[in-house]
């Protein structure tokens, strides 16, 4: 048995691509949806703009950040192996949940992060936060047609939400400690 090569690898990437392009070109492109995706995009931010605490801009923006990097590598290796999926793309050349991965997420668990002041707070808002992306976000946008769970079951979103917003909390504080030590 001949194993795949590289170039079997490059090949068969290569004609993704094509068929990639020609499907967002065809059906994803000034779809309703990909409007939809253009709007949860753009919207969070002018939100979190008007409501982030000036006094702590920074603190809030590190966690924003950590929040869209964790979020974004996570996703696609959920999508890579297989998890879950995404028929519509708003920019061809980036992951297709460039909306939640570096909009929603950062923006709605930072103003979280920013509206609770221990950690009892945040750990029970952050899992009623969880629960509701799990079991209210994730089968809306199944059934709207945005989202597909292949083998990730919404249990499984939860706790991974949930244990997320705790590590985002985590690293965040440990990163001001910090730097207020020095």
């Amino acid at each position: 048995m001949r194993y795949p090569s590289y170039e079997d690898a490059y090949k068969i990437r290569l004609h993704l691509h094509e068929i990639s392009t020609k499907h967002w070109r065809q059906d994803d492109l000034f779809s309703w949806q990909w409007w939809f995706l253009l709007v949860s995009a753009l919207l969070p931010w002018w939100i979190w703009h008007k409501l982030v605490s000036k006094e702590r801009y920074l603190e809030i923006l590190t966690f924003s950040l950590i929040t869209a990097v964790i979020s974004a590598t996570l996703d696609v290796i959920g999508s890579d192996l297989g998890f879950w999926g995404y028929p519509n793309k708003l920019v061809l050349f980036v992951p297709p949940l460039l909306p939640a991965d570096l909009t929603f997420f950062p923006v709605s668990f930072s103003l979280l992060y920013q509206y609770t002041h221990s950690w009892k707070q945040y750990l029970f808002a952050s899992f009623l936060f969880s629960f509701f992306i799990s079991y209210g976000i994730e089968p809306a946008f199944i059934k709207i047609g945005l989202y597909k769970n292949h083998y990730f079951p919404h249990w499984a979103s939860l706790i991974g939400f949930f244990l997320l917003s705790i590590v985002l909390r985590w690293i965040t504080r440990y990163i001001i400690l910090k730097s207020q030590k020095q």
